[in-house]
């Protein structure tokens, strides 16, 4: 295949898989190594040379005891990580690859510590790539590698091997600049720099992207006079005789290409940058990371979410409350907040969840609502709109008042005054009078006050008259 596929499954704990001609780490959360694969020379780290075809964990009971691991990379028949800011290798080691001022045809089997005596010393490694027989690391910023050093791989402008780190050249392409990423392949490096590309060591392909087919023991720029032109390099990856960068989120190769490995629909090997075909399986999606195994690449691509659905709202007094259903494909990346906008005005609310609240509207105005998801990568297309809702002040709940108390009548010279407690719940009281025995009332008068009054004959006493009163509204 000589284009990008889509790569289809899940990694939920792993963060970071690295590709080797003969096994393959991962280093999980919480920053624990785990291996799986060929181990003749020990390159699993779990203290044995037993092959493993499920995953088995690195030997944690020598130097990496009580460390957190950060990074990892596996290479030609051994391993390496950075664990609280050092670097530790295992496996293969007749070319000094592990770093630890050592040369052996026996397997290591279990990590050791790269040595920190001269080049690293007192330096914090941030970053580590393992190749086929040499090995590179970031610290403090700059570059530094180990192993084999035929070719001129290390950097340092000699073609002699090194079993401790040594510093990468920094009179040229390097000096004064910042390394944000690091990469060793087969028999050649490249790094990141300050936005820019840089490689050396085996050029025979063009993998060091300067257009030409010389090799150099020191740094070299990868020619930006084509499609690179002025776009920023974040992360670079390099294998058997092929390198690969990221640029303003786009992936871009060089050097063989026999198998397709450039990924730009062709076979043609290219001494210079190619951009990596986004026809097909990349139409629209960011890249973030590439990786590179000795005949094929690999690269880690988002793209912004689908828009959500089913959006729906809630009328409540000046605001609406809004919800919808997540997006089904969220791009590659996980939703990170969602977004709802009221038209007309434009008011929103926010929120990592799928239920949120536009505050600010006008009561009796009919609102629709649409709802975009956030990722990493980019902002949704605007979901379709919510039937209209309009926003109202609920009704008060009605209070049922209690039974009227404390009523007192009294009556004199032909007239009667009634008057009681306050009931709660009431704003007005009816009432009604009877003759002696309060079989016979008359009929129901309305007051706002608690007085009631009115005429009577032949009276001779309070308690000749009979009085009945009730909140308005009350059951009869």
């Amino acid at each position: 295949m000589k284009t990008p596929l889509a790569v289809f499954g899940s990694l939920a704990v792993v963060v970071s898989v690295m590709m080797a001609p003969s096994g393959a780490t991962a280093e999980p959360s919480p920053g624990r190594a785990i291996s799986w694969g060929l181990n003749v020379n020990g390159s699993l780290g779990n203290n044995t040379t037993a092959n493993s075809s499920v995953p088995v964990a690195v030997d944690t009971s020598g130097v990496l005891v009580g460390k957190t691991i950060t990074s990892i990379s596996a290479g030609g028949l051994r391993s390496c990580a950075v664990a609280d800011g050092k670097a530790y290798c295992w496996g293969y080691n007749l070319d000094g690859q592990l770093g630890n001022n050592n040369t052996t045809s026996f397997p290591v089997r279990s990590p050791v510590a790269v040595n920190t005596a001269g080049a690293l010393s007192s330096k914090t490694v941030t970053a580590i790539t393992a190749g086929n027989y040499h090995s590179c690391a970031v610290a403090d910023g700059r570059a530094y590698c180990w192993g084999n050093n035929n070719n001129g791989e290390l950097g340092q402008n000699t073609f002699t091997d090194s079993s401790v780190p040594v510093a990468v050249n920094t009179t040229g392409v390097l000096a004064g600049r910042t390394i944000t990423s690091i990469a060793a392949g087969s028999s050649h490096s490249c790094a990141a720099v300050e936005g820019r590309a840089a490689c050396w060591g085996n050029n025979a392909y063009g993998q060091l992207g300067d257009n030409t087919t010389t090799q150099s023991p020191v740094p070299v720029p990868v020619t930006t006079s084509g499609v690179l032109g002025t776009r920023t390099v974040t992360t670079v990856g390099a294998g058997s005789a092929l390198s690969c960068a990221v640029a303003d989120g786009q992936a871009y190769c060089w050097g063989f290409n026999g198998s397709g490995q450039l990924g730009n629909g062709t076979t043609t090997q290219s001494l210079m940058p190619v951009r990596v075909d986004t026809s097909g399986a990349l139409a629209g999606k960011t890249v973030s990371i590439v990786a590179t195994g000795d005949y094929h690449a690999a690269v880690l691509a988002a793209a912004p979410p689908q828009a959500p659905s089913a959006v729906t709202g809630s009328p409540g007094d000046r605001e609406v409350s809004v919800s919808w259903v997540a997006p089904g494909d969220d791009g590659g990346s996980p939703v990170l907040e969602y977004v709802a906008t009221a038209v007309p005005g434009g008011a929103t609310c926010s929120t990592s969840g799928t239920t949120c609240t536009v505050p600010g509207l006008t009561n009796g105005t009919p609102y629709t609502f649409t709802v975009t998801a956030r990722n990493t990568i980019g902002v949704s297309s605007p979901s379709a709109p919510s039937s209209p809702v309009v926003p109202v002040v609920p009704e008060a709940a009605s209070v049922r008042p209690g039974k009227v108390k404390g009523v007192k009548v009294k009556v004199r010279k032909g007239a009667a005054k009634a008057t009681w407690k306050p009931t709660a719940g009431a704003t007005s009281y009816e009432a009604r009078i009877s003759k002696p025995g309060g079989k016979k009332f008359k009929k129901w008068k309305t007051t706002s006050k608690r007085v009631f009054k009115a005429k009577v004959r032949k009276a001779r006493s309070t308690a000749s008259r009979s009085l009945r009163s009730r909140p308005a509204g009350a059951d009869r």
